[in-house]
């Protein structure tokens, strides 16, 4: 009934009878970014979680009991985190690779943050969109968001919105790859490009042979061309 399919989604999301808490252990992908809050975890601890585009970036852990106990935690690169409590780092023993244990006081909440590690990967990903794969105008946009995150990342101001920035300028490239097609296979020879950074201006040269075009979106605007073949 409910209570099976509840559990099911628990377990999910985090799993605690091995021993030590795993986070996001088996994430549905359809559930690329989300919190949960109030989860239960074997050992008396309540755990609050969230994620972004698959990728946990911050985990909060709350000891229930009337004493101190150790905590052990489990995610991929958690060793690389940092552990805060009332905004002092907490220091932890990293018992094997993506695992760690700290200990915890009773009502404290602990906060595992890999904020960090997710603008590593973000920035990661990002180098992989090839320039010319894309309009100029969207690749300005994904360049703007990126050095907002840096430096976000450097002045210890990294949020919600300077992340999604990223995602959401990555999201618009993939987006505009599939409605641009610009076909340059039936031209004599290769064009000679020039680009605009700020506007997404292409200059083609073509030798008079046919040349398709699908534009949606931005489009690409014809300038001028180079040379004398026009």
């Amino acid at each position: 009934g409910n209570f099976g399919l509840s559990a099911g989604v628990n377990e999910m999301l985090l799993q605690s009878h091995q021993g030590y808490v795993e986070f996001l252990p088996a994430l549905p992908s359809e559930w690329t970014s989300g919190h949960v809050n109030g989860l239960k975890a074997r050992g008396n601890f309540t755990i609050n979680q969230n994620w972004a585009h698959g990728f946990g970036f911050q985990f909060e852990v709350i000891n229930d009991n009337t004493e101190a106990k150790e905590f052990i935690a489990k995610y991929p690169s958690i060793e690389k985190a940092k552990v805060l409590c009332d905004g002092q780092v907490v220091s932890f023993t990293v018992v094997q690779e993506n695992q760690i244990s700290f200990m915890t006081q009773p009502n404290k909440v602990y906060t595992i943050d890999l904020s960090d590690q997710y603008v590593e990967n973000l920035v990661e990903r990002a180098k992989e969109y090839k320039q010319e794969d894309y309009t100029q105008t969207s690749h300005y946009q994904l360049r703007k968001a990126l050095n907002a995150l840096l430096q976000a990342q450097e002045n210890g101001s990294v949020d919600e919105n300077v992340l999604s920035s990223v995602e959401v300028a990555m999201t618009n490239l993939k987006t505009r790859k599939s409605e641009t097609i610009i076909s340059l296979g039936e031209m004599n020879k290769p064009a000679d490009w020039y680009t605009s950074d700020m506007n997404g201006y292409y200059c083609i040269s073509n030798t008079g042979s046919s040349l398709t075009q699908t534009f949606n979106g931005n489009g690409v605007s014809f300038l001028s061309v180079k040379g004398n073949d026009h």
